[in-house]
C-alpha cells in the first residue's frame, strides 16, 4: 500500500487533466488490482485519465474520408503531415505540447504510442478483473444494486 499512498500524494501535483498520462498509468493500473482502501476512487480517476488520453492524444481521422473529423492530436500534427503520412499515423498517440517542448521535439515517436497501448492494455486488464469481482451479501441482504461492486459504482458515468 506504500505505492498507492505515494500515488495519491503525487497525483494532484501533475496537470493530468491536460497532459499525457499514459506513462504513469502503466504502473497505476496494476497497483489497483490489489484493491486497497482507496481502490474505488482510484479506479474511477484512472479510467478518466485513460479516456482523456485517448480523447486528447490519439491521432484519429488522419486517413481523411468524407465524414472524418480530426481528433485534437491529428489537428496538432497538421494537415501537411497528415496528407503525406495519414494512414501510417492513424491511431498513433502524440504527446502534449509541454512534454514535446521539454524534450525539444515536435515529432511523433513510436514510444509515445507504445506507452499508451501498454497503459490501455493494463487498464483493460483491470476492468476485466473488476468484472470478475464477487459481490458479497453485505448489509443489503444479498442483493447489490446494478452497477455496484462492494459499494463502488462500476461503469456508467464517471
Amino acid at each position: 500500500d506504500e505505492y498507492m499512498r505515494r500515488w495519491i500524494e503525487l497525483m494532484p501535483k501533475f496537470s493530468f487533466n491536460v497532459s499525457y498520462s499514459c506513462g504513469p498509468l502503466q504502473g497505476v493500473a496494476p497497483l489497483l488490482l490489489k484493491r486497497g482502501d482507496q481502490a474505488a476512487e482510484l479506479v474511477g480517476s484512472t479510467l478518466k485519465l485513460m479516456e482523456k488520453d485517448v480523447d486528447l492524444f490519439q491521432v484519429l481521422g488522419a486517413t481523411g474520408g468524407e465524414s472524418a473529423s480530426l481528433s485534437l492530436a491529428a489537428e496538432r500534427v497538421g494537415q501537411q503531415i497528415l496528407r503525406t503520412h495519414g494512414l501510417v499515423l492513424e491511431g498513433a498517440f502524440y504527446r502534449d505540447e509541454a512534454q514535446l517542448k521539454s524534450e525539444k521535439r515536435a515529432t511523433l515517436r513510436v514510444d509515445d504510442t507504445a506507452q499508451c497501448v501498454l497503459a490501455l492494455s493494463r487498464v483493460l486488464a483491470l476492468l476485466d478483473d473488476l468484472v470478475g469481482v464477487d459481490v458479497g451479501d453485505g448489509a443489503r441482504g444479498g442483493e447489490a444494486s446494478s452497477g455496484e461492486v462492494d459499494g463502488a459504482l462500476v461503469g456508467g458515468e464517471l
